[in-house]
């Protein structure tokens, strides 16, 4: 695909603009990247605009096609968060009138179901991708996907303030487990309750944490918990601010990962600046329980579920009721953000490409 040529040059000091869910601005939400982002180069002196904190996604359509528009000539480079499924649409509208008013793209993905989703809308994924001066992917996993495309993207891992964590080395290691996520069914809360379940044979003492917004199975969850006399052993915390989330990761010792698929979650990332032990289920890399028999697919999340329950004893290194033992401190997470600067974004969309025409980010 021909790129436009910018024949301004950018000024010294870059005026941005991320545009996407900002949501996390409400009391409640989950805080996106693109907000802590900017609030980062908001702090660094950078002139930024953040677009739009408006929960209704169409409502939310019509702040961020008016705010391109009124404030376009107060802004170089537009910073677009780009997650997929229905978002997609916003996402298209803003690259296209972000092209079309002359602006510079940098496309960040998110989202583990997108390399589904451009499998599912190939052609529509290419046009809206092709918009991109730059192409960043959080994870190799999401830089990948997109090579089949003809794109190329840097990979920047997810962010966190590691300041506004404290780090805890964890002496003994209990069965005090966390589950962080919204009750969706992408996240598979009920295989941490099955786990927990399996776990309290092992260790009577073993409790579970379950912290997150309602995405429509806490019910079925708490239903789950029931059956499995669980009661008491399973405390359902809601939605957890920041206070909220360090009293929580303190008291907790072990992480636990159910995604049936996921990118680079931010909750593992904080697991880890909080000291916890993490551990994944086989389902959090794909997902076949989903799509076989019923009876077969009793069977795996059994299987998984065991697994991961192995998985904790082995973290703790005994099977007493108390599980006490000595760890290793975990590894402080590695995080990056000074390479996301903007400052060296080519000067024209067509460098966005290498000489076999596939998009490159070496200019970001």
């Amino acid at each position: 695909m021909d790129f436009k040529q910018h024949d301004q040059p950018l000024p010294r000091i870059r005026r941005l603009c991320f545009v996407g869910p900002m949501t996390g601005r409400n009391s409640g939400l989950v805080t996106t990247q693109g907000e802590i982002l900017s609030d980062m180069f908001a702090c660094a002196g950078y002139p930024v605009i953040s677009v739009s904190a408006l929960r209704n996604r169409y409502w939310r359509l019509v702040d961020i096609v008016t705010t391109l528009v009124r404030k376009r000539k107060s802004i170089d480079l537009v910073m677009l968060q780009v997650y997929g499924g229905p978002s997609f649409v916003v996402e298209d509208i803003a690259s296209w009138l972000g092209s079309h008013l002359g602006h510079r793209i940098i496309m960040t993905l998110h989202g583990g179901a997108m390399p589904s989703f451009m499998g599912r809308f190939p052609r529509w994924s290419r046009r809206v991708l092709g918009r991109a001066d730059a192409l960043i992917a959080p994870s190799e996993y999401l830089a990948r996907a997109v090579t089949a495309y003809g794109f190329r993207a840097r990979v920047i891992p997810n962010i966190i303030q590691l300041s506004a964590y404290q780090y805890r080395h964890r002496q003994q290691v209990r069965p005090r487990m966390l589950w962080m996520r919204s009750f969706d069914p992408d996240y598979n809360p009920t295989m941490a309750v099955r786990v927990l379940a399996l776990l309290r044979n092992r260790a009577p003492d073993a409790t579970l944490v379950m912290a997150g917004p309602d995405g429509g199975l806490e019910p079925e969850v708490r239903r789950l918990a029931r059956e499995l006399g669980l009661n008491g052993a399973v405390h359902f915390s809601g939605f957890l601010d920041m206070a909220q989330k360090l009293v929580q990761g303190d008291a907790a010792d072990i992480f636990i990962n159910t995604n049936h698929i996921d990118n680079m979650p931010v909750a593992v990332v904080e697991a880890c600046a909080m000291g916890l032990s993490r551990t994944s289920t086989t389902d959090s890399v794909a997902s076949p329980a989903r799509s076989m028999p019923r009876r077969r697919a009793r069977a795996t999340r059994s299987a998984i579920a065991s697994t991961t329950c192995a998985r904790i004893s082995t973290i703790s290194k005994a099977c007493s009721p108390t599980f006490a033992t000595r760890s290793r401190a975990p590894r402080t997470p590695r995080i990056i953000c000074g390479s996301i600067s903007p400052i060296r974004i080519a000067a024209r969309r067509g460098s966005a490409r290498d000489s076999s025409g596939k998009m490159s980010s070496r200019n970001c």
